[in-house]
């Protein structure tokens, strides 16, 4: 394989020489991923002033429905509609970066030095891990949001378990030393598991994304140097990563509703 497109699979992203800056390869495929997108809502935006009953308004307007629909159906019921607006958001972030960083690796068929240029936003674990920590501690804000400071009994439950409702006597008073105890244990680890939360949501975004990019570039390449033909065989696999683009986006963004809705429930 080329020197080249070895050292673009190292698993953080490479630092390009922009002007003055230095901007990392993910930060270049959000930026431009970005960009797209404004260009496409200000081309909504125009369409829908003057041609509010155009095909492609209806288009978007009944995709959007749809996906709102299809959340609150799944998933939703006790989680209002701003909620899954944004869940909507971050599902259509993750998707248009992960479209993007694919089609950047298909642009590699005719200009492999690409690879040092468009990475997947997603093929970088820190970004992963911002996105899921925003995600995982936005939906605990959201607990404290409906339920208020007695939430904080979810992580820290002062209270006990409820196995000792009352103090009546030394016995039943050493018992609820034990139930706050216990409770502050399982407390615990449901802090713990809060963290975890952050770091598998975050691994298998990257994991998929990653192990993607390393696949298609590696059929990439052994299309150029053997056979000269680098658009047969990536077309398979470009179809494949294309539907797992799709599906990682839905799942990330289903768990972050999933987080939401357990939120929501307050504490039990």
């Amino acid at each position: 394989f080329s020197c080249d497109f070895m050292e673009a699979l190292n698993i953080m992203p490479h630092y390009l020489e922009v002007g003055q800056f230095f901007l990392s390869q993910t930060l270049i495929t959000g930026i431009f991923s970005t960009a797209l997108f404004l260009v496409f809502l200000g081309i909504y935006n125009l369409i829908a002033k003057y041609f509010p009953q155009s095909s492609f308004v209806h288009a978007v307007e009944s995709i959007i429905e749809y996906m709102i629909d299809f959340f609150d159906e799944v998933w939703g019921g006790m989680v209002g509609k701003n909620v899954l607006m944004i869940v909507l958001f971050v599902f259509t972030y993750i998707l248009r970066n992960n479209l993007i960083g694919l089609f950047g690796d298909w642009f590699a068929l005719v200009r492999p030095d690409l690879h040092h240029v468009f990475r997947p936003v997603a093929a970088d674990l820190t970004f992963n891990v911002l996105l899921a920590a925003v995600c995982v501690f936005g939906s605990l804000g959201y607990g404290f949001y409906l339920h208020g400071f007695h939430f904080i009994e979810k992580f820290i439950p002062y209270k006990g378990m409820g196995i000792v409702e009352k103090v009546t006597g030394v016995s039943s008073f050493f018992l609820k030393i034990l139930d706050i105890g216990l409770g502050l244990f399982v407390g615990l680890l449901e802090t713990i598991g809060e963290f975890v939360r952050v770091i598998s949501l975050s691994m298998r975004l990257f994991r998929n994304i990653f192990a993607g990019m390393i696949v298609l570039g590696i059929i990439i390449t052994i299309m150029q140097d053997l056979v000269h033909a680098p658009w047969i065989a990536p077309l398979i696999i470009f179809a494949f990563e294309l539907m797992v683009s799709v599906i990682q986006a839905f799942v990330f963004s289903t768990l972050f509703l999933i987080y939401a809705k357990i939120a929501s429930e307050g504490v039990h």
